[in-house]
């Protein structure tokens, strides 16, 4: 009995010892599908040292490589902004006489014409305007009468001073009192002219043909010029004070649009730059403009300066108050590299691509980048023509690069 436990014991041990070794052997083989081991002489540490992979590991890795070919690139600065009215084609309608406004003929977001009459006003201005003129014609009249009474003397005087029946002094004085009856003359007239300009031009009342002024009560306020009424502050019954800003005209064939851009993309502005500008009313087109000044003083909030487009809209798609998307577009930069985001990995705490040496070896390479163009971005430094950049499966050298460093370790 002692015999046949011996041999059972003995069979167990084996199955056992078999067991465990072909599953160690399994797992083996697992590892060494899953993490190809490195090329014989291939760097193990050091982000200056190259990566040697198996033509197997670089196509199961996926990994592409493209050459370095300078190319002239133009990228985008891109801001909010907001359209806004053309302050030098926005006219302030003011009244310029005191009065009652007696009615208003336009509303907000209508078109006028220039000379056009936006509102009328009751003004005593009038009647004293007329009042002033019609005295002044009468002083006019007058002071003609004594100037011609003054003409007659001069001339009688001449005659007897002729025939010696005067002295001299008298005929010096006949001739003094016309030429002050000449100034008299020619200051009521002046007078006259005055009342009459304002009361024809500026009041805009007419004078008949017999030179009285027609019985006119109101004072028409015109359009200064053609455009859109953006602002009304006139009311039917209110009353206005010369110089009153009572209405806001804008011609919106010409529109601004104020883009708040980084303090980070001032050096890349100057005026006349194109831009281009989007709006969510009109998605996926463009409205081109040109920077016409930048300001002058940085938001303290913000760090953004206020940059003004002109921007034409003659079509009156575009309207003030509307949330805009800006694109200004830098200079061209002729020879540029550029090379895509995906290649450029963090290495040691630097911005790194990684550089083909040879067919399957590969050295991380720091760069320094500029500008972005789309998908692809500027390399300023760190990249030669020439050049075979790994622009796919760069991810997967950079974590082989990190596992070799650290089992160096």
């Amino acid at each position: 009995m002692s015999v046949v436990r011996r041999v059972f014991a003995t069979l167990l041990c084996a199955v056992a010892f078999f067991g465990i070794t072909g599953c160690g052997h399994e797992s083996a083989k697992a590892d060494s599908a899953t993490l190809p081991s490195p090329a014989p002489g291939a760097a193990i540490s050091g982000t200056s040292g190259e990566i040697t992979l198996s033509p197997a590991a670089v196509q199961a890795g996926n990994i592409q490589t493209e050459a370095i070919r300078p190319e002239s690139i133009t990228s985008d600065i891109q801001a909010t902004g907001q359209v806004a009215p053309n302050e030098d084609r926005t006219w302030r309608v003011g009244a310029h006489v005191s009065g009652r406004i007696g009615s208003v003929e336009v509303n907000l977001g209508d078109h006028v014409v220039k000379d056009e009459i936006v509102l009328r006003l009751h003004s005593h201005e009038i009647h004293d305007t007329r009042a002033a003129y019609l005295v002044a014609r009468s002083a006019l009249r007058q002071a003609q009468e004594r100037s011609d009474y003054a003409q007659r003397v001069r001339d009688r005087a001449h005659r007897l001073l002729a025939l010696q029946a005067i002295s001299k002094e008298q005929a010096d004085q006949a001739e003094t009192e016309w030429d002050s009856s000449r100034a008299a003359v020619d200051a009521a007239a002046a007078q006259m002219d005055s009342e009459r300009t304002h009361l024809v031009e500026v009041l805009e009342v007419p004078i008949g043909k017999s030179g009285i002024p027609e019985d006119v009560d109101t004072v028409p306020v015109r359009a200064p010029a053609a455009g859109v009424v953006i602002e009304r502050k006139a009311t039917v019954g209110s009353v206005a004070t010369a110089g009153e800003a009572l209405m806001a005209i804008t011609d919106p064939s010409l529109l601004w649009v104020i883009a708040n851009v980084n303090e980070a993309d001032l050096s890349s502005l100057r005026p006349g730059q194109s831009v281009n500008v989007q709006v969510r009313a009109w998605p996926g087109r463009n409205f081109h403009g040109r920077i016409e000044k930048l300001g002058e003083q940085l938001d303290p909030v913000t760090r953004t300066l206020e940059v003004r487009v002109a921007v034409p809209n003659e079509q009156g798609l575009l309207k003030p108050e509307m949330f805009a998307t800006v694109d200004i577009l830098r200079q061209a930069i002729p020879e540029a590299i550029t090379i895509p985001r995906a290649a450029i990995q963090d290495v040691e705490g630097k911005s790194s691509v990684f550089l083909e040496t040879a067919a399957s070896h590969y050295r991380p390479q720091p760069v320094v980048t500029g500008q972005s163009v789309g998908e692809r971005i500027q390399v300023v430094s760190g990249l030669k023509p020439g050049d075979r950049v790994v622009v796919q499966g760069s991810f997967g050298l950079r974590s082989e690069l990190l596992n070799r460093s650290k089992g160096g370790e």
